[in-house]
């Protein structure tokens, strides 16, 4: 295994993936599984995470645009790979040789993709997008009206030279609140619009509409596929459902790790880090970690975020720097330098989650998980030992 420098690192487990996995799956029956590893599979490294979902029985993949796509085919996944966004003109070629299905919601650009397949003698799988109701991507169906154009539209697509309508999906926005009836309506504008479609003979391979919370949260449908996403890492969509947490059964897959750099003991009245936000109130033995908010960590933790030094909580004194960060270890035990902290998951019993930090500066743990950086290595782990490192500089 190559030596990463331990100064901060996402660690994976891959024994927790497969047991998310392997949940999921009891779950879905004999559904299609479709491993969302877009955004470099929600920051646990995308080229690792996608050979390894294939070995656990993911049947096929979703990423955001044609760049994830080609670096999932490098990597050796030969699976089906739908773009479930935006894909521009010039890049037609490069979906022609990746192979890899496209989103439609555009009969301007279904058009030109027929164009582009037409010319390099190639078929090109789609899928048809369909909004019913998130007014983001898709043919709107939430009327009456809307669903007879979108399928004037799609009708007119099946039929164009090159395209293979492999699919067609929607994707709901409050399926993580259990009893919100809005996502009752969506499916139904979905349902309503498969009929529309099958009364004039166009029918898909693929039907999905389920996300990671609809897996759990929806209950039976006509779909034949579920695209999992933040549960395949361990994590709730919604944070503190303990119904969720009860059926799903997740374990968290990332623990972002780093160390102690520096430790002193700074005098009561003294300042801590930039703009002099913090004011000690007793003699302080403040440690520096070498973690900052260019490196993913927020900087909007500042005086309110927390880390395990010795499994034990030590708050951040002042502000989050670009490279490093201070905190409070004065009650922590023994703190030397080159001993590891952990920024978010377990040590020695005690656990600090990524959504306890996410809830602090009122985001989300996609968010989080997706902006620990480029130079933070990611350390892969199966039976307790490293097994893999991948550096990004």
């Amino acid at each position: 295994m190559e030596h990463f420098t331990r100064r901060t690192w996402l660690e994976i487990d891959l024994d927790a993936v497969r047991h998310n996995v392997a949940q999921i799956r009891s779950r879905i029956g004999g559904r299609k599984l479709m491993a969302i590893v877009k955004a470099d599979a929600y920051g646990h490294g995308a080229a690792v995470l996608g050979p390894f979902l294939r070995r656990c029985g993911a049947d096929c993949f979703g990423v955001s645009n044609i760049d994830e796509a080609q670096e999932l085919r490098a990597g050796g996944v030969e699976e089906p790979i739908l773009i479930l966004g935006y894909t521009p003109e010039e890049d037609y070629g490069r979906l022609v040789e990746c192979g890899a299905a496209q989103t439609l919601y555009d009969e301007r650009a279904a058009r030109s993709l027929s164009a582009a397949a037409t010319a390099a003698g190639a078929k090109i799988p789609v899928h048809i997008k369909l909004d019913t109701g998130m007014n983001r991507l898709g043919f709107a169906t939430q009327t009456e009206d809307g669903r007879r154009a979108a399928v004037d539209v799609i009708e007119r697509i099946v039929g164009l030279p090159g395209l293979v309508p492999e699919g067609i999906f929607t994707h709901f926005s409050v399926s993580d609140e259990r009893g919100n009836p809005f996502t009752g309506r969506q499916y139904d504008n979905f349902t309503a619009t498969l009929a529309a479609l099958e009364q004039r003979g166009i029918t898909f391979p693929l039907r999905h509409c389920d996300n990671s919370a609809a897996i759990y949260n929806l209950g039976e449908n006509i779909t034949n596929l579920v695209r999992p996403g933040i549960i395949l890492y361990g994590l709730a969509p919604e944070p503190g459902d303990d119904v969720f947490a009860a059926e799903a059964q997740l374990m968290p897959a990332a623990r972002f790790k780093s160390v102690v750099s520096h430790v002193k003991t700074v005098p009561a009245g003294d300042f801590v880090s930039y703009g002099n936000s913090v004011t000690l109130t007793r003699p302080t033995r403040v440690a520096t970690i070498p973690v900052g908010y260019a490196d993913g960590y927020d900087r909007l933790l500042s005086n309110r975020g927390e880390v395990l030094v010795n499994g034990c909580r030590c708050r951040i004194l002042g502000r989050v720097c670009m490279d490093q960060m201070m905190v409070d270890a004065t009650d922590a035990g023994e703190v030397a330098v080159g001993q590891s902290v952990t920024l978010f998951g377990t040590e020695q019993g005690t656990s600090l989650s990524v959504d306890e930090l996410a809830q602090m500066v009122g985001t989300i743990s996609y968010e989080l998980l997706c902006t620990v950086g480029r130079r933070v290595p990611r350390v892969y782990f199966q039976g307790g030992k490293a097994v893999k490192v991948v550096k990004y500089i």
